[in-house]
């Protein structure tokens, strides 16, 4: 399903599996396997070095991601997913050694 960020217009689409963004008539479009895992998003200002920008812009421009901010929003969760696996880490250390 695609949803539209302002209106949250759905559309259907099956045949993706993941989470994607797209962009259609300047209006950012979200998929979403289904319409309860879509998340309201919330803007933001960050600033980033010319180093991490041009990364970013690089990813974008090789067709990697759809935008930059399709970028960052994949490296939060990844280092989410990280915090997340050491904590379950440190935990099973911390059994095993009891």
């Amino acid at each position: 399903m695609f949803i539209l960020d302002a209106a949250y217009r759905p559309s259907l689409r099956a045949d993706h599996p993941k989470p994607i963004a797209a962009m259609d008539g300047g209006a950012t479009w979200h998929y979403f396997a289904d319409y309860e895992s879509a998340q309201r998003k919330v803007k933001s200002s960050i600033s980033l070095t010319d180093e991490q920008h041009s990364f970013a812009r690089e990813l974008v421009e090789s067709g990697r991601y759809l935008s930059v901010c399709g970028v960052l929003q994949q490296g939060i969760d990844l280092l989410r997913q990280r915090m997340q696996d050491e904590d379950l880490q440190r935990t099973a250390l911390k059994a095993l050694l009891k």
